[in-house]
């Protein structure tokens, strides 16, 4: 597959597209949410394409997007959801309605 572009801000506005790719999802963005959404989708069996606007994609924003999920459970990777809803109530000094983080904990690995 060529490449058209490394990276939008140099996109040549008057470019036309080269070719098509046939998909069942495309994810738009390569962020903490972008890159679940299309591991979701993938383990789902979609023919899955992520597409980013940035030459690379930036990992220093590490987040937990699930607790649970089937990537955790096969990883053999365990989550305390107590110690974790307190870790992230203390981090925002518990200005924040824990109730949401629990119900988030208690529901984010579900299919």
């Amino acid at each position: 597959m060529t490449k058209l572009y490394d990276n939008v801000d140099h996109l040549d506005t008057n470019a036309y597209a080269a070719y098509t790719v046939e998909m069942d999802v495309l994810v738009v963005g390569a962020g903490n949410a972008g890159m679940e959404a299309a591991a979701a989708a993938k383990e789902a069996g979609a023919n899955t394409i992520l597409i980013e606007k940035e030459k690379t994609i930036n990992l220093m924003q590490v987040g937990l997007a699930s607790v649970g999920s089937r990537a955790q459970k096969s990883a053999g990777v365990t989550i305390n959801k107590q110690e974790l809803v307190e870790s992230l109530a203390a981090f925002a000094q518990h200005n924040v309605d824990q109730r949401l983080l629990e119900t988030w904990a208690d529901n984010t690995g579900q299919p």
